[in-house]
């Protein structure tokens, strides 16, 4: 019978968070609005600002998604 092999469990689990953080700065470009959540969700980023905002998710996420990455390619 094989078993899994749960060491890969959380370095995958890192980099699909990674990705999902970097696909809300994504969003925030295209749409040129932002939320912040979960702190006031009734204030919203437009503009420029929602865009740089955007720029700064993105890199937080990419970030995050090689983190991931280092630790599955790491025995």
């Amino acid at each position: 019978m094989m078993s899994f092999n749960f060491q890969f469990l959380l370095p995958v689990g890192i980099i699909l968070v990674g990705l999902f953080v970097a696909s809300v700065g994504y969003e925030a470009i295209k749409n040129k609005r932002m939320r912040l959540m979960p702190i006031n969700r009734e204030e919203v980023l437009d503009g420029d600002a929602a865009v740089k905002a955007g720029k700064q998710t993105i890199a937080v996420g990419l970030v995050i998604t090689a983190v991931g990455l280092i630790f599955l390619l790491l025995p």
